[in-house]
């Protein structure tokens, strides 16, 4: 047994069978039974069970959905490369201030309000 889990991946198929067997119902209901009120509460059975089993899936295969996305966001986002990996040395001491700007300090007084042209 391998020490790793293997990485989860959602049962597709489970899904495509679930719709397929639900609308091969609703079209047996559609053509089977006859125009009526019986007709019509089958056709919201068979329709409410499909949306239910389609819920049951996504809960079953929600860990599954989320490795998979969390894994496509990671390939998206750029690799960060530490300043000495690039080649440049780090920045000590005043360009290092100067580098963080806003985010990093406040500013020693505040700014000037913007006049508009009148």
């Amino acid at each position: 047994m391998s020490a790793f889990r293997k990485t989860p991946k959602p049962v597709w198929g489970w899904l495509y069978g679930i719709v397929t067997v639900m609308c091969g119902l609703l079209a047996v209901v559609e053509v089977a039974i006859p125009d009526g009120p019986a007709r019509r509460v089958l056709e919201c059975v068979v329709t409410l069970a499909l949306f239910g089993a389609m819920a049951v899936w996504v809960r079953a295969n929600r860990v599954a959905r989320a490795v998979g996305e969390s894994d496509d966001v990671a390939a998206r986002r750029p690799a960060i490369v530490p300043e000495r990996a690039a080649g440049r040395a780090p920045m000590t001491g005043q360009a290092a201030g100067a580098r963080r700007g806003s985010f990093g300090s406040l500013p020693s007084r505040p700014a000037a309000p913007a006049r508009f042209p009148s």
